[in-house]
């Protein structure tokens, strides 16, 4: 007796494949859908057929009896079927389907695309202010008098006829050098000014002060009458 087996659709649709186009199912126009669609081009008993035949391994004089046919009609049936899937008009309406579902694919693809470019975009919109926030905030701290940093009056004098009146023109001087190179400007106030900076957010500007060394001859006794 006759061993019927049973195909996955998978298997069934590459072996249908194989025996309409006489290809491999590798082959990259081959996909289980386009199949699936082809058959249901067919009438009922005709995609009937074809199942018993080529999914479940029938004979024909078992598709005949389930038919109530000769097995030579349930033949003739098979091969107007593949006769049917064979036919270039319907393979080309095959091939539309095809390109249709290749079609909506893409399609998807771009919208999950456009999703994940949408929500970078958004997060580069944030961090865009944070960055904007931070510099308008800069800009005010900068633009106060420079007053605000603690300095004794004769300080502020010197600094007033070097022309720096704000934050932004001591936040300019580049070096502890040319800090010190202002009148009135010892070790002890320098310390000072640098200190306030940091608290008002200009860490990299402080660190970079102290990097440098004290030059020489500078002390604190040339800033005594400063601080009194």
């Amino acid at each position: 007796m006759k061993k019927h087996v049973c195909h996955g659709v998978e298997d069934y649709t590459a072996l249908l494949y194989c025996v309409i186009f006489d290809k491999i199912s590798e082959d990259e126009g081959y996909s289980p859908s386009l199949i699936l669609n082809a058959l249901d081009t067919l009438t009922e008993r005709e995609r009937r057929v074809i199942e018993l035949r080529y999914r479940y391994n029938k004979t024909y004089a078992e598709i005949g009896a389930e038919f109530e046919i000769s097995g030579s009609r349930a033949e003739q049936i098979e091969a107007k079927a593949l006769k049917k899937l064979r036919n270039p008009n319907r393979n080309l309406n095959i091939n539309i389907d095809k390109i249709k579902e290749d079609r909506d694919k893409y399609i998807r693809e771009v919208q999950n695309q456009r999703g994940i470019i949408e929500k970078l975009n958004n997060n580069l919109i944030l961090l865009t202010d944070k960055k904007n926030i931070n510099e308008f905030e800069s800009d005010c701290i900068l633009d106060m008098d420079v007053k605000e940093l603690g300095i004794s009056i004769c300080v502020y004098n010197s600094f007033k006829r070097k022309n720096i009146t704000t934050i932004r023109g001591v936040y300019n001087i580049k070096s502890l050098k040319k800090l010190y190179a202002i009148p009135n400007v010892g070790v002890k106030t320098a310390d000072r000014i640098i200190e306030t900076m940091r608290k008002l957010g200009f860490e990299n500007w402080a660190d970079k002060m102290l990097n440098n060394k004290t030059p020489e001859g500078k002390s604190d006794k040339n800033e005594s009458n400063a601080l009194k």
